[in-house]
């Protein structure tokens, strides 16, 4: 598995990723978006990079509550759909630009945050190494992503793995799936560590009512 195959699903789905965004059919997001916007705003950073921005949603909320926010994606039609909405700056580019040391458009930032868009294996080590090249300050490193309960949650093996289908259980007409890398809390430590990044502390927003959490908030930085 590698970025382009990632984009390329992302590229033939964009419609239907904004559709189910557009009529709220995602019920966990109630939870996980407000947890990711909060964590940040406690942070209180003047200026955020939002990568894998999709159509944009973080980086306006974070624009209209006065932080200085810019969103970058590899897929086209959700940078478009973002710019339509207003609130924030947008630009299209894929993280294998990134990795491959293709500059960022208005660094350097305080902060960065990667909210649900970390699906692979090598690459998400590579682009993470990057990330201290266009930070200063407190440089600042957010990750959201499924709790590593999902496994046991699914009756999966707790283990890292290959898993098929990042489209599966969403609503509407999903072609094309993408295979994501499922990680461990071991496996994420690892990665982090193998990065240079430096763990704050992690925060795990709860799903009312289910006795589960609803995703896995890390809070990174770059400086040693």
């Amino acid at each position: 598995m590698n970025t382009n195959k990632v984009l390329e699903s992302w590229q033939i789905n964009a419609s239907e990723w904004i559709k189910t965004l557009e009529g709220q059919h995602i019920e966990s997001r109630k939870i996980t978006n407000p947890a990711i916007f909060d964590t940040i705003k406690s942070f209180r950073p003047s200026k955020v990079l939002d990568i894998g921005c999709g159509e944009g949603w973080l980086t306006r909320a974070l624009d209209q509550s006065g932080i200085r926010a810019v969103g970058i994606d590899g897929t086209p039609q959700l940078i478009e759909n973002a710019k339509s909405k207003g609130g924030g700056d947008f630009f299209v580019q894929s993280y294998e630009e990134i990795i491959h040391g293709q500059e960022i458009m208005e660094a350097p930032y305080e902060a960065v945050v990667f909210n649900f868009c970390l699906y692979l294996k090598e690459e998400t080590l590579g682009l993470l190494s990057k990330v201290p090249l266009f930070l200063q300050g407190r440089n600042l490193i957010f990750i959201q992503t499924l709790h590593p309960y999902f496994a046991l949650a699914e009756g999966l093996e707790y283990k890292n793995q290959w898993l098929d289908n990042a489209w599966r259980g969403l609503r509407g007409k999903f072609t094309a799936p993408h295979h994501w890398y499922y990680r461990t809390l071991e496996g994420w430590m690892k990665t982090i560590a193998d990065s240079g990044l430096k763990l704050l502390s992690a925060r795990e927003p709860l799903l009312p009512g289910a006795g589960r959490p609803a995703s896995i908030i890390f809070i990174l930085t770059s400086n040693k």
